[in-house]
């Protein structure tokens, strides 16, 4: 039975928000594909709900500072470590 996930989220507007805006096609069709994964988790009971809220904005936030990152994920899927904080 799907469930309504406006109960599991906060900021749920941020989604849809960010693919509106963002220009580079990559950056937007990654935030496309995470925002499908997350709301299907969400609105199948047959995956267990979160124990609190997702705020949407801030997980949008994040997923668009690593999905913006081309390099790094090419650097990712060729193997390379990816676990300094280094200067953007």
């Amino acid at each position: 039975m799907p469930r309504d996930i406006r109960q599991f989220t906060v900021n749920g507007h941020a989604f849809d928000e960010a693919i509106r805006h963002e220009e580079n096609e990559i950056t937007r069709r990654l935030l496309i594909a995470v925002r499908f994964y997350l709301f299907r988790r969400l609105y199948h009971d047959r995956y267990e709900p979160p124990a609190y809220p997702v705020d949407v904005a801030f997980f949008m936030d994040v997923m668009h500072d690593f999905f913006e990152g081309h390099d790094d994920i090419r650097d990712i899927l060729a193997g390379k470590e990816i676990n300094s904080f280094e200067a953007d």
